[in-house]
Parts: C-alpha cells; sequence; structure tokens
C-alpha cells in the first residue's frame, strides 16, 4: 500500500481494503496505531510500524501511497470521538531544527494548499479532513485557529457551521454563515453538491464497497466518504438555511 511503488496497483488496494475491515469498530486497535503516530524515531523497528508508514506515506510524492495513506488515517478516527481529539495531538517533524514540529493538522493543510501537490492526494485530504471535523467541535476548533483555512476551504466551512463550539471568536456561527452566504451563496452551494452527487465517481464509489479501478489516475473518492457525503450533504442544507437560523 505504502513504499510499494513497484507492487500491482490492485495488490496495493487490496491491502488498503484489508487495513479498512480490520479497523472497522476495533476501537483498541485503532487506539495502538494512533499511538504510533507519536514516536517517529529513526530506529529500524519504528520504520516497520503502521503509524511510520502512514506518516510516511502521507509526504510521498506516489499517488497511491499518498491518497491510500489519508484514507487509511481517515478510516483510523471515523466514528471514533476518541480517535479524533487524540490525533490532535501529533506532531511530525518537518525539519531537522528541535522546534520543527507541525501537528498533523497543519500539514495536512500545508499540503492541500501546496501547489505541488498533486490533485489526487487533494482529494485524499479533503475526505479525511472531512472526516475529522465530523461530529467533533474540538476537532473544528482546532481547524479554525489555523491561518487561512477558512479562506482556502469551501467544502468544509459548512461542517465548520453546524459542529462549531463558538471558541473561535473570529469564526463563530454566525460569522462563518454570513461569510458564507455573501460570498458563495446558497444556491451556488446546493447546486455543487447536486452536481457532485450526480458524478460518476461518486456514484461508483457509493455502489461499490471495494475500490475496483484499473489505473491509478482513478483513485479519488471511496465507498466510506459516499457514505459519509450522503450524511453530510443532509447536516449543510438543513444547517445552512437561507432563513438566517441556525438548525441543529
Amino acid at each position: 500500500m505504502v513504499g510499494g511503488e513497484t507492487q500491482l496497483l490492485s495488490l496495493r488496494i487490496s491491502i488498503l481494503y484489508f487495513l479498512q475491515c480490520y479497523l472497522y469498530k476495533n476501537e483498541s486497535e485503532k487506539s495502538k496505531i494512533i499511538q504510533k503516530l507519536f514516536y517517529q524515531t529513526e530506529n529500524a523497528a519504528n520504520k516497520h510500524t503502521l503509524g511510520h508508514l502512514l506518516t510516511t506515506g502521507i509526504l510521498s510524492k506516489d499517488i497511491v501511497s499518498s491518497w491510500c495513506s489519508f484514507i487509511a488515517l481517515s478510516h483510523l478516527i471515523a466514528d471514533s470521538q476518541e480517535s479524533k481529539e487524540t490525533i490532535l495531538l501529533v506532531k511530525l517533524p518537518v525539519d531537522q531544527t528541535p522546534t520543527g514540529a507541525k501537528t498533523l493538522m497543519e500539514i495536512s493543510f500545508d499540503l492541500l494548499t501546496n501547489a505541488s501537490s498533486l490533485c489526487h492526494t487533494r482529494i485524499a485530504i479533503l475526505i479525511f479532513i472531512c472526516t475529522w471535523l465530523l461530529n467533533n467541535s474540538l476537532a473544528v476548533q482546532t481547524f479554525l485557529s489555523i491561518d487561512n483555512t477558512i479562506s482556502y476551504l469551501i467544502s468544509q466551512i459548512c461542517l465548520c457551521l453546524h459542529f462549531n463550539n463558538n471558541q473561535i471568536s473570529s469564526y463563530s456561527i454566525g460569522s462563518i454563515k454570513q461569510k458564507i452566504i455573501e460570498n458563495i451563496g446558497f444556491e451556488i452551494i446546493k447546486k455543487n453538491l447536486e452536481i457532485f452527487a450526480q458524478s460518476k465517481y461518486y456514484r461508483d464509489a457509493q455502489q461499490q464497497i471495494h475500490l475496483t479501478i484499473s489505473e491509478a489516475d482513478e483513485l479519488l473518492i471511496d465507498h466510506n466518504f459516499a457514505q459519509l457525503f450522503i450524511y453530510s450533504k443532509e447536516l449543510v442544507m438543513s444547517t445552512l438555511t437561507p432563513d438566517g437560523e441556525i438548525k441543529h
């Protein structure tokens, strides 16, 4: 899945699917893997942990490695509030200096806004962040505290609106909703959500639990995100109403 650029694509995707099945409702193993994310040393033993492979994979220039790593991380925290909050504390080195470390969320956003990042990687990052923010106010608060997140991301704004705990004063529920209505518009968001729901990639992901692709360029969204989108779309439409009320 990661670091196996010479392996068959079908094998790498199968490993990802196996990992997803293994993590499903397996909170104890999720916790163990997340703990490994905190210990990114250079010793030989650590290089073979799943935590190390995932953090290496998200920085990879290989499409399959980066996409699979972010999708695996999204499954690692899916439906687990404890995992979503614990992973907020994960920091990874970005250079050789003692203070050269950033949180996983900061690194994810940096990669998302980096012009050199692959399109497929950006999509996987959006899936990861979307999964992270869903139903978790602390993750939303942390996300909003990172500079330029709201100005860059449109797809995450509505989740930040619905699950916002109002701890970031400049990005309160009311102010975010005003930004959306003034700068984007309710009808535009509604239209684009409907366009996405009708896309071939979404329909295929919704119908197929296990990815069936022949080329790495086809790596976009998976079944889990397709299911999450259904739930999130309803939240967005019920929360972002043109009548000025916030509905929960």
